[in-house]
Protein backbone atom coordinates (compact mmCIF):
# COMPACT_ATOMS: atom_id res chain seq x y z
CA UNK A 1 0.00 0.00 0.00
CA UNK A 2 0.96 3.47 -0.99
CA UNK A 3 -0.31 6.35 0.89
CA UNK A 4 0.74 10.15 1.82
CA UNK A 5 1.02 11.47 5.20
CA UNK A 6 -1.80 13.69 4.90
CA UNK A 7 -3.47 16.12 2.57
CA UNK A 8 -0.84 18.37 2.86
CA UNK A 9 1.81 15.95 0.61
CA UNK A 10 1.32 17.34 -2.94
CA UNK A 11 2.30 14.49 -5.60
CA UNK A 12 1.36 17.44 -8.80
CA UNK A 13 3.80 17.90 -10.77
CA UNK A 14 6.30 14.75 -9.84
CA UNK A 15 8.35 13.44 -12.78
CA UNK A 16 8.19 10.26 -14.63
CA UNK A 17 10.96 9.38 -12.86
CA UNK A 18 9.88 10.30 -9.37
CA UNK A 19 7.23 8.10 -9.98
CA UNK A 20 9.17 5.47 -10.90
CA UNK A 21 11.33 5.52 -7.86
CA UNK A 22 7.49 5.57 -6.12
CA UNK A 23 6.49 2.48 -7.63
CA UNK A 24 9.84 1.04 -6.81
CA UNK A 25 9.77 1.77 -3.13
CA UNK A 26 6.24 1.01 -2.94
CA UNK A 27 6.89 -2.85 -4.46
CA UNK A 28 9.88 -3.01 -1.65
CA UNK A 29 8.17 -2.13 1.54
CA UNK A 30 5.31 -4.47 0.19
CA UNK A 31 7.93 -7.42 0.03
CA UNK A 32 8.51 -6.01 4.12
CA UNK A 33 5.18 -6.14 4.73
CA UNK A 34 5.12 -2.51 5.45
CA UNK A 35 3.15 0.49 4.03
CA UNK A 36 4.81 3.31 2.36
CA UNK A 37 4.20 6.46 3.72
CA UNK A 38 5.27 9.21 1.92
CA UNK A 39 5.66 12.49 4.24
CA UNK A 40 6.89 15.07 1.36
CA UNK A 41 7.15 15.58 -2.07
CA UNK A 42 7.25 18.93 -3.87
CA UNK A 43 5.45 20.90 -0.71
CA UNK A 44 6.55 21.59 2.96
CA UNK A 45 9.59 23.18 3.56
CA UNK A 46 13.30 22.64 1.97
CA UNK A 47 16.39 24.26 1.17
CA UNK A 48 16.69 26.34 -1.32
CA UNK A 49 17.62 24.63 -4.11
CA UNK A 50 16.24 21.58 -3.58
CA UNK A 51 14.89 18.97 -5.90
CA UNK A 52 11.87 18.31 -3.77
CA UNK A 53 10.84 21.86 -5.69
CA UNK A 54 11.07 20.25 -9.51
CA UNK A 55 9.08 17.51 -8.76
CA UNK A 56 12.41 15.31 -8.44
CA UNK A 57 12.35 13.97 -4.84
CA UNK A 58 10.57 12.22 -2.29
CA UNK A 59 10.94 12.21 1.63
CA UNK A 60 9.57 8.00 2.97
CA UNK A 61 8.04 7.52 6.86
CA UNK A 62 10.95 5.17 8.42
CA UNK A 63 8.92 5.15 12.37
CA UNK A 64 7.46 1.97 11.63
CA UNK A 65 10.45 0.12 10.15
CA UNK A 66 13.12 -1.56 12.42
CA UNK A 67 16.93 -0.34 12.23
CA UNK A 68 17.62 -3.23 10.62
CA UNK A 69 14.42 -3.34 8.14
CA UNK A 70 15.14 0.29 7.08
CA UNK A 71 19.17 -0.60 6.50
CA UNK A 72 17.64 -2.93 3.91
CA UNK A 73 15.17 -1.16 2.44
CA UNK A 74 17.47 1.92 1.93
CA UNK A 75 20.60 -0.95 0.10
CA UNK A 76 17.36 -2.27 -1.93
CA UNK A 77 16.49 0.94 -3.34
CA UNK A 78 19.90 1.99 -4.05
CA UNK A 79 20.46 -1.34 -5.93
CA UNK A 80 16.85 -1.53 -7.84
CA UNK A 81 17.36 2.73 -8.31
CA UNK A 82 20.81 3.04 -9.85
CA UNK A 83 23.18 5.48 -9.45
CA UNK A 84 21.10 8.34 -11.17
CA UNK A 85 19.25 8.16 -8.19
CA UNK A 86 20.56 9.54 -4.29
CA UNK A 87 19.22 7.24 -1.98
CA UNK A 88 19.83 9.28 2.02
CA UNK A 89 18.87 7.51 4.95
CA UNK A 90 17.84 10.58 7.33
CA UNK A 91 17.37 10.59 11.07
CA UNK A 92 13.97 10.34 10.38
CA UNK A 93 12.94 9.34 7.14
CA UNK A 94 14.47 8.21 3.63
CA UNK A 95 15.01 11.02 0.90
CA UNK A 96 14.84 10.05 -2.45
CA UNK A 97 15.85 12.16 -5.13
CA UNK A 98 16.73 11.77 -9.18
CA UNK A 99 20.00 13.34 -9.72
CA UNK A 100 21.53 11.79 -13.10
CA UNK A 101 24.93 11.24 -13.12
CA UNK A 102 27.40 12.29 -15.74
CA UNK A 103 28.26 9.65 -18.19
CA UNK A 104 32.33 9.96 -19.05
Amino acid sequence: MISLKDSTVKLTGMSCQTVFAIVVAGSIYQSFDKPLVITSANDGHHSKNSKHYRGDAIDIRTRHLTSEEEQEIVTQLRHCLGRDYDVVQESNHIHIEYDPKRRD
